[in-house]
């Protein structure tokens, strides 16, 4: 087998010989017998040509010489690359949005059941009246993350002034786009005015035992670890029919 300098192909298709001058090299598919060198295919001209390796010497040291103008030193599809890459960020940015943007959390007096009397008590003294009343509190989550309220506030007025209330320190957690209905009973008091007015109208006829009260809820909830306070004031038409008894 006779002696080949090693070639690589250039640019134009032709063969360029990488030639030491003090040596010239042999083409094995192995290694060279005595010679203490080695071939390696070249790394950077598609397994064309052929590199010397010497005894001891590392492949992965090896320094390859590309031209400038070389075709793999250019980019290739940038703007297309920039504009999907802007694309899916702009698309991916928007989602985040749609879904994490905070949405309102509404508190309403439930309709169903609607606030009702469930007892009245005349005790007689000073006009005191003590009334029992059942009321549902509906909590809607607008947003895609769940909600927790950690209080829940219900005061009860008539004519502008305190009859009862309730707070609610327990969290209670509303799922995403969910609504929650939760219960209340209050035991209310009425003194001499209010209760004057309770006595007429146990007293009265069907036509008069209706009366109203001013429901004002208030929830307070995080989301995102942002505190918020959501209120409701509106007011209930109530019938004493049949609920009144004398202590």
């Amino acid at each position: 087998m006779g002696n080949r300098p090693a070639s690589e192909p250039s640019m134009d298709g032709s063969n360029t010989t990488l030639q030491n001058p003090t040596r010239r090299t042999r083409r094995f598919s192995g290694s060279l017998e005595g010679s203490g060198s080695r071939e390696m295919k070249c790394p950077t001209c598609h397994g064309k040509g052929t590199v010397t390796i010497k005894e001891g010497e590392d492949a992965e040291q090896l320094i390859a010489l590309i031209p400038y103008k070389d075709n793999r030193l250019k980019p290739r599809r940038t703007v297309r690359n920039v504009v999907i890459t802007i694309v899916i960020c702009a698309v991916i940015s928007g989602l985040l949005l749609f879904f994490l943007l905070p949405r309102s959390v509404t508190i309403a007096l439930s309709e169903n059941p609607k606030p009702f009397v469930s007892s009245v008590s005349l005790l007689h003294y000073n006009h005191t009246v003590e009334m029992g009343v059942h009321f549902g509190v509906v909590i809607k989550n607008k947003n895609f993350l769940s909600v927790k309220l950690s209080k829940l506030t219900a005061t009860l007025l008539q004519n502008a002034l305190e009859v009862g209330g309730i707070i609610i320190n327990e969290s209670l957690s509303v799922g995403s786009l969910k609504s929650q209905v939760h219960n209340f009973s209050l035991a209310l008091t009425f003194s001499n005015g209010q209760g004057l007015n309770i006595e007429r109208l146990c007293a009265g006829d069907w036509r008069h035992y209706f009366f109203e009260l001013m429901f004002e809820i208030n929830g307070y909830y995080s989301y995102f670890s942002d505190d918020e306070v959501v209120t409701v004031s509106k007011f209930a038409q109530l019938n004493v029919f049949n609920k009144c008894s004398s202590k």
